[in-house]
């Protein structure tokens, strides 16, 4: 699964990345600015904090806010469950996640993400991120305001881990290279059959990925760690 991330990148790389043509609105960021006009760097996001998200095709693409995770009622429960991730080789067939795998795909902005590895009873945080880019795009499903939440939601797709990882933990989230960018925030891409080869593609995409992994101080166990600490190596600095 992919609980935590990293999202410290400057306003300007995202639109120079993500090719934005609409100038985002100041005041649909207001969440993630900070006092000096900057966008603040979250070094440990945690679920139900505000991220920021791509979404729409080239020509009209966005950037707004969303909050990690999305609450999904389910038959029998007496409260909303909040999803953080959904497995991307089942998401086309689940009732919760299949319209928005088909018509409300976004990119989120991440240098990394954590994971924890169990070992003798003890749990030890590691930061992964991909060697060739400072700026990963995780791939996600965007969820408007609803019965559930007054808020826009996001979750992050996942899938198994390559063998390199797969000690840390099973799972992994996917990553959308460049070359695939345009096709997953195509909003005019929503038939089942294709939206299933663009996961197959991005999912194969995710696994070619050079990819590295150390361990870091285990405060970031604590969602309320924020500190750029949180990615340093816990054997010496970056």
């Amino acid at each position: 699964m992919c609980g935590r991330f990293t999202q410290s990148v400057s306003l300007q790389d995202v639109i120079d990345k993500y090719r934005l043509r609409i100038a985002p609105d100041p005041a649909s960021l207001a969440e993630l600015i900070g006092p000096e006009g900057e966008l603040r760097h979250n070094y440990n996001l945690a679920p139900t904090e505000p991220a920021m998200a791509v979404r729409g095709g080239e020509a009209s693409r966005i950037l707004s806010v969303a909050h990690f995770g999305h609450p999904v009622s389910f038959r029998g429960q007496p409260a909303p469950k909040l999803l953080i991730n959904a497995r991307s080789e089942t998401v086309l067939s689940k009732p919760s996640f299949s319209r928005s795998a088909r018509m409300s795909r976004a990119a989120v902005p991440a240098n990394g993400y954590f994971e924890w590895m169990k070992d003798a009873g003890a749990k030890t945080p590691y930061f992964i991120h991909p060697t060739d880019e400072p700026i990963a795009t995780l791939a996600a499903l965007w969820f408007g305001p609803d019965d559930n939440s007054p808020l826009e939601t996001f979750v992050i797709l996942t899938q198994d881990a390559t063998p390199e990882l797969a000690h840390i933990h099973d799972r992994m989230p996917v990553m959308v290279g460049d070359a695939l960018l345009d096709a997953w925030l195509d909003v005019s891409l929503a038939e089942k059959g294709e939206v299933a080869q663009l996961m197959e593609a991005v999912q194969a995409d995710t696994a070619a990925r050079a990819m590295e992994a150390y361990a870091v101080i285990r405060a970031v166990s604590r969602a309320d760690f924020k500190s750029s600490q949180a990615i340093v190596p816990a054997g010496g600095r970056l």
